[in-house]
């Protein structure tokens, strides 16, 4: 028998370790892709504009990130990097790690708990017009306006025109003050923001030492009656105590207010209170 001799095998009998090569299953595979995709989009689309009518109609949800990010920079407690639980809260605040808002979505309605809109609500309505009078060194506010950038004319189109002329000629080298501008030159909402950012980014420890005595919170309320104690005794979480003694009239003016009666924002509004009044 020849050792050499093999019996020649049939093709059909090899193994094929090729794939099967179907022409036409990537372009089904594209198809599916592409249909998917715009039925996902459609219902997108659908859900926006059911969203926007929505809101549209409903006062109470329409909230810029602008206006809120105002209340925040008095309300700390509140922002996004204090809050345990962050999913689906004030995600706009979610820029390059700050608690500032993201400039290009600064005009966008916000997206918050009905809580904390109904906080920004009563803040809004009792004290968004308040604003403590204090100095506004231009260096610090170009510091400002890098940390808080939507309040650069580029991301806000609604802002004055002397505003604008302001910050385009700003030199943040400059000793010089911004306190007495007009409201066109300087909008109350920046200056709110500016205190805000100020109280946040420096004076965090002052503000806790802040322990006013009787007869210093009798003269912050004479000028500042929205903080009184019928107005927030059902809205702050110490409300069952805030401001309680001052209802009596037997308390000694020199006396410090309990701890306990203060709410963080009546102590923050206190300290530029008595800020302003030094020309600090």
């Amino acid at each position: 028998m020849d050792s050499n001799k093999h019996d020649t095998l049939p093709d059909d009998k090899f193994i094929n370790e090729s794939y099967n090569s179907n022409p036409f299953f990537p372009w089904i595979w594209l198809f599916v892709v592409v249909a998917v995709a715009g039925v996902l989009w459609s219902i997108s689309s659908q859900w926006s504009g059911m969203m926007e009518g929505w809101t549209s109609n409903r006062p109470f949800l329409q909230v810029s990130n602008r206006d809120m990010s105002v209340f925040l920079w008095q309300h700390p407690e509140y922002m996004r990097a204090h809050v345990r639980s962050k999913s689906g809260y004030l995600p706009a605040f979610n820029y390059k790690g700050t608690v500032a808002v993201d400039p290009v979505r600064a005009e966008e309605m916000v997206v918050a708990p009905p809580e904390l809109l109904f906080r920004y609500h009563t803040w809004d309505r009792l004290l968004g017009g308040t604003v403590f009078n204090r100095p506004i060194a231009m260096r610090e506010f170009a510091e400002f306006l890098d940390d808080d950038p939507q309040w650069a004319p580029q991301y806000w189109e609604s802002a004055p025109a002397e505003y604008v002329r302001l910050v385009e000629t700003l030199d943040p080298l400059s000793e010089g003050n911004l306190q007495g501008l007009s409201e066109s030159a300087l909008p109350r909402q920046v200056r709110q923001a500016f205190v805000g950012w100020k109280n946040y980014m420096f004076e965090g420890d002052e503000i806790n030492d802040t322990r006013p005595t009787y007869g210093q919170l009798a003269g912050f309320l004479r000028d500042n009656p929205q903080h009184a104690r019928h107005y927030w005794r059902n809205v702050v979480k110490v409300g069952d105590r805030y401001l309680k003694t001052t209802t009596f009239e037997q308390t000694l003016p020199g006396a410090l207010v309990p701890l306990d009666e203060l709410a963080p924002f009546l102590r923050v509004a206190f300290h530029n209170y008595q800020k302003a009044q030094s020309g600090l």
